[in-house]
């Protein structure tokens, strides 16, 4: 209802609240204390200030309606392993007063040899080398001082691990899943959803469907199997069972 420069609204129903890494369980509290803190006789609001709003609201659903949510490349492996990303193929700058050029394209520390070629990366305490940026990179005990002495020390220097982690090499959007040996299935939620119990990420399975599920940088993908192919997921077409 509105009368002049003010408008009463009344009859307020909430249908949806979410934040990052938000539960459906946490979502229905949240929903019914906003719907507490609503007066049941309604509220007045300006009409300029509720055109602003209703303005914003269709500017925010139209830039969700834009967001790609295409899967980035998935790949599993079931030994330790750290993921090397370019973005891109490799790129390189020369290092002044060095005999070495390092990649700009990636995060992670690496640096190649003008004259020889030869690939290096540093994950701290471990040093591999490769042929090709690309790889495949073995570990090396014995890495050049004078590339060494480059390389700024950690501040703290722990031990190297006892089984080196594998690199793997991607140049377009990849997420690595690591498991600790074949993904081993354990029963959630009253044998409707299982989830991988020896890997760090989230991966469910819903029994009924038999689909797959894996949660990456807070976006749900399903798939039938482990190959893909895989596809986004709205939280609100989660299985049910998810909730519990």
């Amino acid at each position: 209802q509105s009368d002049g420069d003010t408008v009463l609204v009344r009859d307020v129903k909430v249908t949806k609240v979410s934040w990052p890494d938000s539960r459906d369980a946490d979502e229905q509290r949240f929903t019914r204390v906003v719907e507490d803190a609503i007066p049941s006789t309604g509220f007045t609001i300006s009409r300029e200030r509720l055109a602003a709003s209703l303005s914003s609201a269709e500017i925010e659903q139209r830039c969700l309606e834009q967001l790609k949510h295409d899967p980035p490349k998935i790949i599993f492996n079931e030994q330790l392993a750290v993921l090397l990303l370019f973005d891109g193929k490799p790129r390189f700058k020369p290092v002044e007063n060095s005999a070495y050029e390092r990649a700009l394209n990636t995060p992670m520390l690496v640096a190649r040899h003008r004259k020889t070629k030869t690939c290096y990366l540093s994950s701290g305490s471990l040093w591999y080398q490769a042929r090709d940026p690309l790889g495949p990179w073995t570990v090396t005990s014995s890495p050049p001082s004078d590339l060494v002495a480059l390389v700024p020390k950690p501040d703290v220097a722990g031990p190297p691990p006892a089984v080196a982690p594998a690199i793997v090499v991607a140049t377009q959007p990849t997420e690595l899943v690591v498991s600790d040996g074949r993904p081993k299935w354990d029963s959630l939620s009253g044998g409707e959803v299982w989830v991988v119990s020896n890997t760090e990420t989230p991966w469910l399975r819903d029994l009924p469907t038999g689909n797959r599920y894996i949660l990456l940088s807070g976006r749900w993908y399903r798939a039938k199997t482990a190959a893909g192919p895989w596809t986004f997921v709205p939280a609100d077409e989660l299985p049910r069972s998810f909730a519990n």
